[in-house]
């Protein structure tokens, strides 16, 4: 259960850096 429990927070943990990224991404021409 441990060990489970750190993958999914690993991919959680993923998935949220890659959304963050996309807003950056997104939002860069209107703060620049």
């Amino acid at each position: 259960m441990s060990v489970n429990m750190r993958m999914v927070f690993r991919a959680l943990k993923d998935l949220g850096e890659n959304v963050l990224d996309a807003l950056v991404v997104d939002m860069l021409p209107f703060i620049c």
